[in-house]
């Protein structure tokens, strides 16, 4: 559900702005041309997916604001322009911009973006947004609808300080508020929190430019500064030892990088790229630590990146190309005993913190050539190196360095003016070092039943196909298909190979684009998408060891994702005043979570858990009358539909004893209409 949020809700979102935006002037030179916008539309319920990060959630008339002003003052060369965008509702965007051309400009923008959380909680938490909440502090329970909202503001100005050399600074500020879901538990015990967000975030980029026919030279210095007001979380009615809960800290970090890139010859071009950055991290605890231990983490991360790169055309025919890359995160934070309780017997914590350094070396050579019949070849091999840093005490089995090599080609030709397609395979290999096993505070070593899957042993096979066809003038179609397997090398766990076995991954897309006449033109267009994932697993026993019995059985997992994504479009001049804008798209996910028992017969059946589905359907019609040569008048109908059967949130109660019976639901079917009309002038 969360990589389907992450793909389909914002694009919904952007799709809905674009209806009643500001207008392309394609029939006019945008550049000496104004317009205002303004209109008013009605959102027929209340809902938390439409209007998720426009601010159209709530059942009602909103305002339709839109400007763009722009203007040219001949005397001094200058320009001003002034931009504004959905300003009338909390997705609001303002930018001014003054500037002279080839010499100076400046500029000031706005942005706002909120987010409104999906899901209904039901609680009797008291203090939410605050930095001090109570757990059960209401006497009856109270409805609330998590949000976030950011606002920021970005300051610009470039300068050409001589003939190739040019100044360029860029400043951000921007400040997050709002609550987002949170909690805390320990087995049979949740309760629900809420985080209060209120961040700073500061952003500084200046960069110097030099460039010459052969020479592009950039250098500069880039920082950030983040900080949170709410370093702590105070909770009544907590878990004993778990309040003050303690919240992001602040952080800063500095960087100074220096890019190039030189043409030796005609043929010849090289680039290369260094960067040096520090982040730290001092904020207090919230609570004082032992004594003898600073008050800070002292935290320190210092990173090295060093890149180099060189591309030739050896012959007419043949192009080589070279990329070597460095990349160093070297983790200085202090190691220190926090928690000496822990360090002690069979446990796997030491009571220290862990610092994370990994250093990756990376390179790529390719060669293409064009051979006879229209065909070119191009192969090339990619490799890749990490090492990281392994700590004393592991709850896991480790490896500190793993490679992979990845060779390819791809076989691309022009069959026709009409017609070109290419052909690409793949083929991946990842091992690395001998295992490190699990060790516990007092020395002990065993082998663990589990281990990060970025460190296991992989093989990956690739194919892709893809094609482009314009059989008639009027028509054009693309085609495009990519396989991928995945072959993991288990860790030889028992006798049945406890780990990831293989995973798939398959993208279909077919699109076409056809004019029927001067004026009117469609599009269509279908996408599936398909992953999945094999894995054994075992329920270990107390000694964390899988004894393939009755107790402890071993059993896999399948666990997929499917979509189906299909789309309409239509765009059609109907006469000198009219035009009409048409799309339509309906996307279908599905997550399959299969289980089944595959040692010993006669163990306890699994029982799968329920498949989840989810489906978005959107309609959008819009239709522009000129009324004039400067006004037009705007009408605009969208339909959004959001259904799902989702069980995660639908089932799921807090700890009725400790939090009251805590409920975060979501409503699985949200449809909404959003109809409105909007008058446009232009001007110069």
């Amino acid at each position: 559900m969360k990589a389907f949020e992450r793909k389909l809700i914002p694009a919904a979102a952007g799709a809905l702005l674009a209806v009643f935006g500001v207008a392309a002037l394609a029939d006019e030179d945008p550049a000496l041309t104004s317009s205002v916008e303004a209109g008013i539309a009605n959102v027929s319920r209340d809902n938390q997916r439409f209007g998720q990060y426009s601010g159209l959630n709530d059942k009602g008339a909103y305002l339709l604001l839109d400007a763009y002003i722009n203007r040219r003052y001949d005397d001094t060369g200058t320009w001003l322009r002034f931009t504004g965008r959905n300003l009338g509702l909390d997705s609001r965007e303002l930018r001014f911009e003054h500037n002279r051309q080839g010499n100076w400009g400046y500029f000031i923008d706005f942005s706002q973006t909120p987010r409104h959380d999906p899901y209904t909680v039901t609680t009797r938490l008291t203090g939410i947004g605050t930095a001090n909440q109570t757990i059960l502090g209401s006497a009856t329970m109270q409805e609330y609808r998590l949000k976030t909202e950011r606002k920021a503001w970005t300051f610009g100005f470039d300068k050409s300080l001589l003939p190739g050399l040019g100044l360029q600074v860029r400043f951000r500020n921007e400040d997050k508020e709002g609550s987002r879901l949170f909690g805390q538990g320990t087995f049979g015990s949740f309760r629900f929190l809420t985080d209060p967000i209120d961040y700073n975030t500061k952003q500084l980029e200046a960069t110097l430019n030099y460039s010459t026919p052969r020479l592009q030279l950039s250098g500069g210095y880039y920082g950030t500064w983040f900080r949170n007001s709410n370093l702590a979380l105070n909770i009544g009615g907590s878990i004993a030892g778990f309040t003050p809960a303690a919240l992001p800290p602040g952080n800063d970090s500095h960087q100074v990088n220096l890019a190039l890139a030189y043409r030796f010859t005609s043929a010849i071009r090289g680039n290369f790229k260094f960067a040096r950055a520090r982040a730290t991290q001092d904020d207090a605890f919230p609570v004082a630590p032992l004594a003898g231990l600073p008050s800070n983490l002292q935290a320190r991360v210092d990173t090295t990146l060093l890149q180099a790169g060189l591309t030739a055309r050896a012959t007419p025919n043949l192009t080589l190309r070279a990329d070597l890359r460095y990349h160093d995160r070297d983790d200085k934070t202090p190691v220190l005993v926090y928690y000496p309780s822990q360090a002690a017997g069979a446990s796997t914590n030491a009571g220290v913190n862990e610092p994370r350094s990994i250093r990756t070396t990376s390179g790529k050579l390719e060669a293409s050539y064009r051979l006879p019949m229209g065909l070119r070849l191009t192969g090339g091999v990619d490799y890749e190196e990490k090492k990281r840093n392994s700590p004393p005490v592991r709850a896991v089995d480790f490896r500190e360095k793993t490679d992979e090599t990845t060779l390819r080609a791809e076989l691309r030709r022009s069959m026709s003016e009409t017609l070109t397609g290419a052909l690409g395979v793949l083929h991946g290999r990842r091992r690395g070092s001998d295992w490190l096993p699990m060790v516990a505070f007092n020395g002990t070593a065993t082998s663990a039943a589990i281990a990060p899957l970025h460190l296991i042993d992989r093989d990956r096979d690739t194919l892709r196909l893809t094609l482009d066809w314009m059989p008639l003038e009027r028509l054009q179609l693309g085609f495009r298909v990519d396989g991928s397997r995945d072959k993991y090398t288990g860790r030889g766990i028992n006798a049945f190979d406890i780990g990831p076995k293989k995973g798939t991954g398959t993208n279909f897309s077919l699109d076409a684009a056809y004019a029927f006449s001067e004026g009117v033109s469609g599009t269509a267009w279908y996408q599936r998408n398909e992953n999945r994932y094999d894995q054994t697993m075992c329920q270990t026993n107390a000694a964390d060891v899988c004894t393939n019995s009755a107790a402890n059985p071993v059993w896999g997992s399948s666990l997929k994702n499917i979509s189906d994504t299909w789309g309409l479009g239509l765009r059609a001049k109907v006469s000198a005043r009219l035009e009409l804008r048409a799309d339509f798209t309906d996307a279908d996910v599905r997550d399959e979570l299969g289980t089944s028992l595959i040692s010993p017969a006669g163990s306890t059946t699994v029982t799968p858990l329920p498949n989840i589905n989810t489906r978005v359907t959107t309609f959008k019609l819009a239709g522009d009358y000129a009324l004039s040569r400067q006004s037009t008048l705007r009408l605009f109908y969208v339909y959004d539909r959001y259904r799902t059967d989702d069980w995660t949130w639908a089932n799921w109660n807090y700890t009725t004893a400790t939090d009251g019976g805590t409920t975060v639901r979501e409503s699985p079917n949200q449809k909404v209409n959003f109809i409105g009309v909007s008058y446009r002038y232009r001007f110069q």
